[in-house]
């Protein structure tokens, strides 16, 4: 009598997927074959670019170096606003990717004058096998390696994830599980502040928060607090979220009702950032000491920013000594220099 095929359970993200024989689990990607969890398209990317790291956003590793960003397909969230949702939300088999070797892949990085990698577009957890051999090839070739998440890893994947990271930015959506059950379409936030506060101190990171109108605004002061009590040196992107997907129709946040609410937000965090709008005046790195402005950023318009003057002593504020927070190297666009970090 041969062997029966079992149902496995995914132990990759906190879904924990039970997969039946020849099945795939909610992302899409992962597939049960002959009793095993195997990732369905080993070796794909649907997106690769160059962008500068701020645009990530990430603002305080490397500012303003060169990064790699690729993507693949599927997701572990069902975000109705999301504006990725053409990859993230798109099921795998209707989306075009093309095989690309780790190898390939950082040689790309190193032909387009790139200083770091990154994972972006959609969930790096939905492709991990792939992540960790880009991370270990990249590494190997002397670059840096980084991700975006959502931080639904469970506790292994979470461990592999930051032992592979040279930088990740968590996407903290609300600060409540209602939001999350809602409007993600997961059990609650526990594992993804869980994993917000295993990554600090094991990676660099930095935190991005996208506020939906009427929906998670009411939400700054305690996500500022609850990082602040952390680390209040951690870097907060607050996002003004143009919603796309389920939510095309829901109006954009206010500026101004926002920009308050942020600034009562700055007693428990060292650096807000808030930006995804033209003109933004809250993209510069101030010394938390004395004030002083030590990167000046200007928003162009979408995600990040671009710096246009350092202020730096090496690393730390001119005007106190106190250090400037800033991981890596400050790479300088108009002078062709760089500072290496202290």
């Amino acid at each position: 009598m041969g062997v029966v095929a079992k149902m496995m359970e995914c132990d990759i993200c906190e879904r924990k997927c039970l997969i039946e024989p020849g099945g795939y689990g909610y992302c899409g990607m992962y597939l049960n074959r002959e009793d095993r969890i195997e990732a369905r398209y080993p070796e794909h990317v649907s997106v690769i670019m160059v962008w500068r790291i701020e645009s990530l956003p990430i603002f305080h590793f490397y500012p303003g170096s060169r990064t790699l960003v690729f993507g693949t397909a599927g997701c572990n969230f069902d975000c109705h606003y999301c504006s990725n949702a053409y990859l993230a939300r798109g099921y795998p088999d209707d989306v075009y990717m093309m095989r690309l070797e780790p190898r390939r892949l950082v040689e790309r990085a190193r032909q387009t004058g790139c200083h770091n990698i990154a994972f972006a577009m959609n969930e790096p957890t939905v492709s991990l096998d792939y992540y960790l051999a880009v991370s270990e090839e990249a590494r190997a070739s002397g670059f840096p390696v980084g991700c975006l998440t959502n931080g639904y890893q469970a506790e292994r994947a979470a461990r592999l994830l930051a032992d592979a990271s040279d930088f990740i930015n968590v996407s903290v959506k609300a600060f409540d599980d209602d939001f999350y059950r809602d409007y993600v379409d997961v059990e609650g936030l526990g594992p993804v502040l869980r994993n917000v506060a295993y990554y600090h101190g094991r990676t660099h990171l930095e935190v991005t928060t996208p506020i939906v109108a009427g929906l998670n605004d009411d939400h700054i002061l305690r996500i500022a607090k609850w990082l602040g009590d952390i680390d209040t040196s951690i870097p907060w992107h607050v996002f003004r979220l143009l919603p796309e997907y389920k939510m095309a129709d829901r109006e954009y946040p206010d500026i101004l009702q926002l920009a308050g609410a942020i600034r009562e937000a700055r007693m428990f965090l060292d650096h807000i950032y808030f930006g995804n709008f033209a003109g933004s005046q809250w993209l510069s790195t101030y010394c938390p000491c004395c004030g002083r402005r030590l990167i000046e950023r200007v928003g162009l318009g979408g995600c990040g920013a671009k710096p246009v003057l350092f202020d730096l002593d090496g690393l730390s504020c001119p005007g106190c000594g106190n250090p400037a927070g800033i991981s890596g190297e400050c790479v300088d666009w108009h002078s062709a220099e760089t500072r290496e970090a202290v």
